[in-house]
């Protein structure tokens, strides 16, 4: 194995302990920090050493956690109105 598959392989594997280990509300930030230092890993790999069908596998999972944690990165939380104000307004009295 040669050594950017290597690092892809243990970077991987930390991004999969960082999602099982760490609690969910704090689990946002490393996880995105992590997905995308394997992605570069994955761009260097691809420009040094060339892409290998044997690991398509690791190359989905890595692109996977960077499209995972990105969106959950990035995601806007939406606060909704509550529903009775709306009433007031629709049934004049």
């Amino acid at each position: 194995m040669r050594l950017f598959e290597l690092l892809l392989f243990l970077s991987n594997i930390g991004l999969f302990a960082l999602t099982v280990l760490v609690k969910k509300g704090r689990r946002r930030i490393p996880v995105f920090v992590a997905s995308g230092i394997a992605t570069l890993l994955l761009v260097i790999h691809w420009t040094v050493e060339g892409y290998r069908v044997q690991l398509f596998f690791p190359y989905c999972i890595t692109i996977i956690f960077l499209a995972i944690s990105g969106y959950s990165y990035f995601k806007k939380t939406v606060k909704t109105k509550s529903h009775d104000s709306c009433w007031v307004q629709l049934i004049p009295l």
